[in-house]
């Protein structure tokens, strides 16, 4: 298989896994900090990538 088709697969799978894991990345970001930081990240943003940006920026 050429590197090219790789990526791309690579791309796709990455995005699918990207939805699923953030719907519980809030979830695992209240655990993994303590309550005073939680308390004061409420505003706290997913950030969107543009798939077609590529990271050059």
């Amino acid at each position: 298989m050429k590197l090219e088709k790789c990526l791309e697969l690579l791309n796709e799978k990455v995005q699918e896994d990207d939805v699923l894991n953030a719907r519980g990345l809030g979830k695992q970001i209240e655990e993994l900090m303590d309550y005073g930081a939680v308390l004061n990240n409420k505003s706290l943003q997913l950030i969107e990538i543009d798939p077609n940006d590529g990271g050059q920026g």
